[in-house]
């Protein structure tokens, strides 16, 4: 599977049983997978999130300088929900944080990331009881 999360949850979804979307999440197990489906799920994380519902407006990343798996492996979500380091960042600061990782990232990816940030991931396949299943610590009841 390609290396961007939009990607590997698209190719994980088209799988035609669950066990197989079950073992494929399992296999392509990673920290921004993990933190896309939590932030997507949790209902507890997304109550401290500090982003406005709806996508803002951006453009799209002719020639994309980055990736989700960056992103969140250099803390970048951090600042998007309520703790001490983003009690720091003035709200316009923050969503303009924001605004700036959808254009670096594949439009794919930027797309991604909005409806993860509303909680509307819409992957029939890819549901909140098989993510519980492969990462059973991962998202809060």
């Amino acid at each position: 599977m390609d290396n961007t999360i939009s990607k590997t949850l698209k190719d994980i979804n088209k799988l035609t049983t669950r066990d197989k979307r079950l073992e494929a999440l399992k296999e392509n197990d990673s920290k921004a997978l993990r933190a896309v489906l939590k932030w997507n799920f949790d209902k507890s994380l997304r109550a401290l999130a500090l982003l406005p519902e709806g996508t803002p407006p951006y453009k799209p990343a002719e020639d994309a300088k980055s990736n989700l798996t960056n992103a969140v492996n250099q803390g970048v979500f951090r600042q998007f929900f309520r703790n001490a380091y983003s009690a720091t960042l003035p709200a316009i600061k923050r969503e303009s944080q924001f605004v700036r990782l959808l254009e670096a990232v594949p439009p794919a990816e930027a797309e991604l990331l909005c409806k993860v940030k509303d909680g509307s991931l819409n992957y029939i396949g890819i549901t909140k009881k098989l993510c519980r299943e492969a990462f059973p610590d991962l998202i809060a009841e």
